[in-house]
């Protein structure tokens, strides 16, 4: 994951090099959720906390994103752990942009440990409230070519609402919003899904040059 935020940063670098006029957020993230899995016929639930990071940097038409988070959930005889952690690629602007990247996740608890790569593909869609410093984001995700080094593939997606406040006189920003995420392994005697979701709040500093 360490790879994600370093492209992230080179990506900052090169559009400052050429002169592009960029805006660019680092900041935490933190979520309080649930997560609901089925396994071997039996279903369980489980709460938890999930903490990160984000970044990203965008010009006019187009820009990079990282972000890399994961927590502990009870159930799963006992508690299992998600990370999460993306690549993205921004083609448009801040009000309907495509996002092409990738993605990887892993799972450890009473299935043992198991890693996914995948291809990540979405849309996202920013927009102003009014003449106020808040801002409404929306945005959806669809992940293929899913792969795991060992153990059963799968498929999944995730989407995600959220309230940015970015007061235009001060350096920082502010998020609120709702994160559902539903990945299925698929393996050789049976599917096993799970959906993860939860309230996430951002917050970090937000700059322009």
């Amino acid at each position: 994951m360490r790879a994600l935020a370093l492209a992230a940063l080179a990506a900052c670098s090169v559009a400052g090099t050429l002169g592009a006029q960029l805006e660019g957020r680092l900041g935490g993230i933190a979520a309080l959720g649930k997560r609901n899995a089925a396994f071997a016929g039996n279903v369980s639930a489980g709460s938890g906390t999930m903490k990160g990071f984000e970044l990203t940097a965008r010009m006019k038409f187009g820009g990079i994103s990282a972000r890399m988070f994961g927590g502990d959930f009870t159930g799963d005889s006992g508690t299992g752990s998600v990370a999460n952690g993306d690549l993205r690629l921004i083609l448009g602007p801040p009000t309907i942009s495509a996002e092409v990247g990738l993605g990887r996740r892993s799972y450890t608890g009473g299935v043992g440990t198991i890693s996914w790569s995948f291809l990540r593909i979405g849309a996202r869609s920013t927009l102003a409230v009014g003449a106020t410093d808040f801002y409404a984001s929306a945005a959806f995700a669809l992940y293929t070519g899913v792969q795991s080094e060992a153990g059963p593939e799968g498929n999944g997606k995730e989407a995600e609402t959220a309230l940015l406040y970015m007061p235009a006189r001060m350096p920082i920003y502010v998020s609120l919003g709702y994160r559902i995420e539903q990945f299925t392994s698929v393996a050789a005697s049976d599917d096993r899904p799970e959906e993860v979701s939860g309230v996430v709040l951002g917050l970090g500093v937000r700059l322009r040059r």
